[in-house]
């Protein structure tokens, strides 16, 4: 009919399945579970491959191994959530650190900042500190200049008073001088008169002062007087004669 008779191909099948079985087994027996995870699916291929092409037993069947491939190994779901657990863990700490790196970061740049700010105002303070100082000192120079300037013009109103001062005096004083001279020439001129010539320049110079004369008293001992006067000097003028 065409058919086998037997299942030949399973048998077949059966054979390379417990010759990988073994050599795989014998491979993962060498490694623990992290060392056969990390070399990967290629190391163990080539366990495999390399047990089949040296087996006689298929060579004797005439059986030829062409190729292998392993196309995944992994754990159980058990031994898996164990091997995460370390990967799981160093990555929650990778982020706790990575979370601790960026608030010691936001830390270190508040302080920077802070620091910053404090260096500013410092600054500012001495910039102040300085600008009052220099204020006060140009406060200060303009009061000496002003002082200064004020003791000048002071100085100088005195020196001009006490130079007015002198020189009023000096005009005083020589007025005065003068006004002495001529009375002394006046009083000079006047020593060789009479009494009576003296007292007739003083009645005409008291005449010539008086505005008005409200009333005149002549006693008889003032006109015996002028009469005796006027004899004794029609007298003197026809003894002259």
């Amino acid at each position: 009919t065409g058919f086998y008779l037997k299942q030949p191909l399973s048998q077949v099948e059966s054979l390379l399945s417990s010759l990988a079985q073994q050599s795989i087994s014998k491979y993962m027996a060498a490694l623990n579970v992290r060392e056969l995870l990390r070399v990967g699916l290629e190391s163990a291929q080539d366990c495999v491959e390399s047990s089949l092409l040296n087996d006689k037993s298929l060579v004797n069947m005439g059986l030829e191994v062409v190729s292998v491939r392993v196309f995944d190994m992994r754990p159980t779901a058990e031994l898996e959530k164990a091997l995460e657990a370390p990967t799981r863990e160093s990555i929650q700490q990778l982020a706790d650190e990575a979370v601790f790196s960026r608030r010691a970061l936001a830390v270190q740049k508040e302080r920077a900042i802070a620091e910053n700010e404090l260096q500013n105002q410092i600054e500012l303070a001495k910039r102040e500190h300085v600008l009052i100082e220099q204020k006060g000192e140009n406060s200060k120079r303009t009061a000496q200049e002003e002082a200064e300037a004020a003791k000048i013009t002071v100085v100088a109103e005195a020196e001009q008073s006490n130079v007015t001062a002198q020189a009023k005096s000096e005009r005083i004083r020589m007025v005065e001088s003068v006004k002495v001279d001529v009375e002394k020439q006046r009083m000079a001129i006047y020593k060789d008169f009479s009494s009576k010539t003296m007292m007739g320049l003083a009645a005409r110079e008291l005449a010539g002062k008086l505005e008005k004369i409200e009333h005149l008293n002549i006693t008889p001992d003032i006109l015996g007087a002028v009469f005796s006067d006027f004899l004794e000097a029609g007298t003197q003028k026809l003894k002259e004669k």
